[in-house]
């Protein structure tokens, strides 16, 4: 039975395995072990920027890679987009919305982005 990946785990993760495909090793650690979507997210905002630009690069292969899996924490990435002001996370941030807004995703997620209230 495999325990939800926390924050922490996350950070020690982002901060120890530097080694080539150190990102695509912890997406597959955080894919196996349930994580959060919008810890992630909020990660992404981490005072110490590398870690920050870490997690924003984790979220990027995460949801580029499995798009449809991530349908329902489209409403909170979007509400975040707004708050990013780290110039290497605001390119990770408009590569994802990009890929969501490509004319050939899958129905269900065209259908998930025009039900989304943009407010503000």
């Amino acid at each position: 039975m495999n325990v939800r990946i926390t924050a922490d785990d996350i950070v020690e993760a982002l901060l120890d395995d530097r080694h080539k495909g150190f990102i695509d090793r912890i997406a597959l650690q955080f894919l196996n072990r349930n994580g959060c979507i919008n810890q992630l997210i909020d990660l992404t905002f981490h005072n110490d920027k590398q870690i920050g630009f870490r997690a924003c690069w984790l979220l990027d292969t995460i949801m580029t890679t499995h798009p449809q899996a991530y349908i329902t924490y489209l409403p909170y990435f979007i509400d975040r987009f707004k708050d990013v002001t780290n110039p290497s996370c605001q390119r990770h941030f408009a590569r994802i919305l990009t890929a969501y807004l490509n004319p050939k995703v899958a129905m269900e997620i065209k259908h998930s982005l025009t039900e989304i209230t943009l407010t503000r």
